[in-house]
């Protein structure tokens, strides 16, 4: 403005230069504040987005577990199906309507799951959680198919653990019985130790079968180690000493983060 009505009047000349003295702070403050305003809305939308991205790659890492699990259920079912058509057909239809039921759930959980990697305009969805109840539901599931039987043991108060660690011993448990029906020959019995020892807990999941080999680069057992990294914690598996075949998974955490 100094600039502009310099030229104009000489007279006005000290009061336009004072009020371009006076004016040019609050510019500055205005420009500052909008820019800052402004930074502040696009990092805001860039911080959803990340969130966005991480958590529709969580949802792919996590259908792999859902469809093997399911899949193999599935697989097992019709198996025994065939086995009794020949002696006991009179436990066939019911057997068919296990694998319907398997195959219902099966696809209504892909269908929630990718709709949900879909969804690119929609809220930020959390993770679905699963507690110690679905672990409980995951060892009955497995019983009822058939085969092998499967014990749980649950040591420890577990109210009060965080969600993260809660889901994560729920991908293990579920891992560890799919690898069962796929790997375990001869598998009569499963054990499912679920043992909580202050702020670390500990899932161990063993069967007495003949194992066959497991590959370690399988899709399965290294989600597992990168989802238990996340939180700082780690798996195991291999043969145990008593025969067959364990998973083992030590899941800590801190006392704030509960």
């Amino acid at each position: 403005m100094a600039i502009v009505l310099r030229p104009v009047s000489v007279s006005v000349r000290q009061s336009t230069t004072n009020m371009a003295l006076l004016f040019a702070p609050a510019a500055v403050t205005a420009l500052g504040i909008g820019l800052g305003m402004r930074l502040l809305l696009v990092d805001r939308r860039r911080q959803a987005a990340a969130l966005r991205l991480e958590q529709r790659a969580e949802f792919a890492r996590d259908l792999h577990d859902f469809v093997a699990h399911h899949v193999t259920g599935i697989v097992v079912q019709a198996q025994g199906a065939q086995v009794m058509a020949g002696r006991r057909p009179e436990l066939v239809p019911p057997a068919l309507e296990r694998i319907e039921q398997a195959g219902s759930e099966a696809l209504t959980s892909m269908r929630h799951m990718v709709g949900m990697l879909r969804d690119t305009e929609g809220e930020v969805t959390l993770t679905p959680l699963a507690g110690i109840g679905e672990v409980r539901t995951l060892v009955a599931e497995f019983s009822a198919v058939g085969g092998a039987r499967a014990r749980l043991e649950l040591e420890g108060a577990f109210d009060d653990l965080p969600v993260e660690v809660t889901t994560t011993a729920h991908r293990v448990v579920m891992e560890a019985l799919t690898n069962v029906r796929k790997h375990a020959h001869g598998c009569t019995e499963v054990r499912v130790r679920v043992d909580r020892s202050g702020n670390r807990l500990t899932v161990r999941v063993s069967d007495d079968g003949r194992p066959c080999h497991v590959s370690q680069k399988g899709f399965g057992l290294k989600g597992l180690a990168e989802r238990a990294g996340l939180i700082g914690g780690d798996v195991q598996a291999g043969p145990v000493a008593a025969g067959g075949w364990g998973v083992e998974a030590t899941l800590p955490w801190s006392p704030a983060r509960a």
